[in-house]
């Protein structure tokens, strides 16, 4: 049996990510001393989730091209298929059933263009110049396609990354950086709003290439500068810099920096939990992991577990209504579905998936 390269508290971190941004869709939040800020901001959460996924694709693909010499890019792809299309493709079907035999919504042409840009992942470039999908429970799902799409770019990247040194990589992928950071600059004086800026990778994308960094090593110089636990609080405060800054809906020249604080922020979060050992023990706390590994679910149930619990609330008179209850509530409701989905729906795709790992990542 293969090695497997996996680290637990990546999960714990997942959940943790997952939660920050339940907390900025939970309606319940709205005006709760402390908690209000977390609702305004947690869509940083998706951040951290960018920063996770581009660091465990570029490790994960530097470890197949030192143990084959190459990538199997259809092997990749097919193994990003079985973990994603599943779970989302139901997703959006129930999310159709409910929008034209529930609500009684007619077929019109948007609603045809919205459901292909789910189907085809390109809903985050829709969602750019058309507002957020208005089918029920999936506002959110733009960062699925947008998260495709970087699974097209990054293994071409590796590929050619192969063949250059590894301060070379770096480099290249500092001017990268520094060009969509002048494009990202040139949006906002020309004023384009809100949410293209926030949806689209060519805009969005501090989280993504520091991900990438850390993958490539980037980051380790910091090691020999203080321990990890030092890079947490520093990421922790970076992060909460995003509350003395515009929101991302307000377009404004200061919103270059809470984009870049968006993106250092989770980065050193996601690098500290790589490397600091009490970091480590408490985000592999097996309840942490066991919702992390349920975390894609979660994030795509949750709308669907807050409706939920509005129904619930409504009809059952007698249950606690407060806003900590139904916040309570949704949580439970979401964590319920997405462990039934995770057992009947995502786990027999996960082991068909391991048929086509050639580095052994995370188990089912």
């Amino acid at each position: 049996m293969q090695h497997r390269l996996y680290s637990a508290q990546l999960d714990g971190l997942r959940f943790f990510a997952f939660l920050l941004v339940f907390i900025h869709h939970h309606p319940s939040c709205k005006g709760v001393p402390v908690v209000c800020v977390l609702h305004n901001y947690g869509w940083v959460g998706v951040d951290l989730f960018f920063a996770l996924s581009a660091f465990l694709f570029t490790f994960l693909l530097n470890a197949e091209m030192a143990k084959t010499g190459t990538l199997d890019l259809k092997k990749f792809y097919i193994r990003r298929v079985l973990r994603v299309c599943p779970l989302y493709y139901l997703f959006i079907v129930f999310s159709m059933l409910v929008y034209l035999f529930w609500y009684g919504a007619p077929w019109t042409g948007t609603f045809l263009l919205r459901v292909l840009g789910l189907f085809s992942f390109t809903d985050n470039i829709l969602s750019g110049f058309m507002g957020y999908n208005l089918l029920p429970f999936a506002p959110h799902l733009w960062t699925i396609s947008y998260e495709v799409q970087f699974y097209i770019i990054i293994p071409a990247a590796i590929l050619i990354f192969s063949r250059m040194p590894v301060r070379r990589v770096l480099l290249v992928l500092a001017a990268i950086f520094a060009t969509l950071f002048t494009f990202r600059l040139l949006l906002i004086r020309a004023d384009v709003p809100h949410p293209a800026i926030w949806v689209l990778p060519a805009t969005h994308f501090e989280s993504m290439v520091l991900g990438m960094v850390i993958g490539y090593g980037g980051f380790n110089f910091l090691l020999k500068a203080a321990r990890p636990i030092y890079w947490f609080i520093l990421g922790i405060v970076l992060t909460s810099g995003i509350f003395l800054f515009p929101n991302v809906d307000t377009i404004s020249p200061l919103l270059m920096a809470t984009y870049a604080l968006a993106g250092i922020g989770p980065a050193l979060i996601l690098f500290a939990a790589l490397h600091g050992r009490g970091l480590r023990r408490l985000l592999s706390w097996a309840p942490f992991v066991y919702l992390g590994k349920r975390s894609y679910g979660l994030y795509v149930y949750h709308f669907l577990g807050i409706h939920l619990t509005d129904v619930l609330t409504g009809y059952a008179g007698g249950l606690p209504s407060g806003k900590a209850a139904t916040f309570v509530y949704a949580l439970a409701i979401t964590t319920g579905i997405s462990a039934l989905s995770y057992r009947f729906v995502e786990a027999p795709f996960l082991r068909r998936k391991m048929k086509f790992e050639l580095v052994a990542s995370r188990p089912v």
